[in-house]
């Protein structure tokens, strides 16, 4: 890939950054919104509502809260804290229902909004309570919400007081990543990239034209910083091929991947 579509992708990743898009925790709404009532917390990021439905904020992922023996990760408690006392003094809150509107698990998929307007996603991201993450085609206030984290992110607030992107993947779930592109590779339907530390970055082709660009056949070598969900592909017992990874993380939307170095080939 030459230097002119290597800085149409880096521009794509950090002009925004620190931009001054966003000012406070608004991020404000687009369109029309639904007004309904919560019932309780379950984290920082999904709410049972009054009419017994989960729903699940767009936007966001806060830390997990411990299950099946497992510990809090960290700012899990904090998140879910935070999101209480912002709705105890509301019994209502409003909607931007998600397209599609809900999940594979059946929640709810929406925006969510204060009575004052605030937005409840845009809240936690600022005071670095949750990561920013974008699930196509839900996209909206991508930008708003990734200049709050970079500034939470600067000011070392929440949970970037001590969140450090792993280099070396070896669980599945949720991951912030950095390391070094060792291979690339193209499939009918996917561009793959291998990274340093066991975890192959997946693109559906028909998701490319979502990037300004993205590291080709010349970037091995190239150090990405990428988040979202970790899948283990030997999972459900499924067999690998001996030269591929056992940790895939799929790509869908250019706020997943910013580029920390570029190889000296690709400059």
């Amino acid at each position: 890939m030459g230097f002119c579509k290597k800085a149409l992708f880096i521009s794509a990743f950090f002009v925004f950054w620190g931009s001054g898009f966003a000012r406070g925790e608004r991020c404000p709404a687009q369109g029309g919104l639904q007004q309904t009532q919560w019932q309780k917390v379950l984290d920082g990021d999904t709410l049972l509502l009054r009419n017994g439905s989960k729903l699940r904020v767009l936007g966001i992922n806060t830390p997990e809260l411990g299950r099946n023996g497992k510990p809090n990760e960290s700012g899990a408690v904090e998140a879910r804290r935070a999101v209480e006392q912002l709705l105890l003094p509301y019994p209502d809150i409003q909607l931007r229902p998600g397209n599609p509107d809900r999940d594979r698990y059946g929640r709810i998929l929406a925006e969510v909004y204060l009575p004052d307007g605030r937005n409840l996603g845009a809240v936690l991201v600022a005071r670095g309570l949750a990561y920013h993450v974008v699930v196509p085609p839900n996209d909206n206030h991508w930008q708003c919400l990734a200049s709050l984290e970079e500034s939470a992110r600067k000011r070392k607030m929440g949970v970037w007081q001590s969140a450090k992107p792993v280099y070396e993947v070896v669980s599945s779930g949720f991951q912030l990543v950095r390391s070094k592109v060792s291979k690339v590779a193209s499939s009918r339907r996917y561009l793959w990239l291998d990274l340093e530390g066991g975890v192959v970055l997946r693109v559906a082709h028909k998701d490319l034209q979502r990037f300004a660009g993205l590291p080709g056949e010349r970037s091995a070598g190239d150090v990405l910083e990428v988040r979202g969900w970790v899948v283990d592909r030997r999972s459900h017992g499924a067999k690998l091929k001996s030269e591929h990874l056992r940790w895939m993380l799929p790509l869908r939307h250019p706020s997943m991947v910013r580029v920390i170095k570029l190889s000296s080939t690709a400059e």
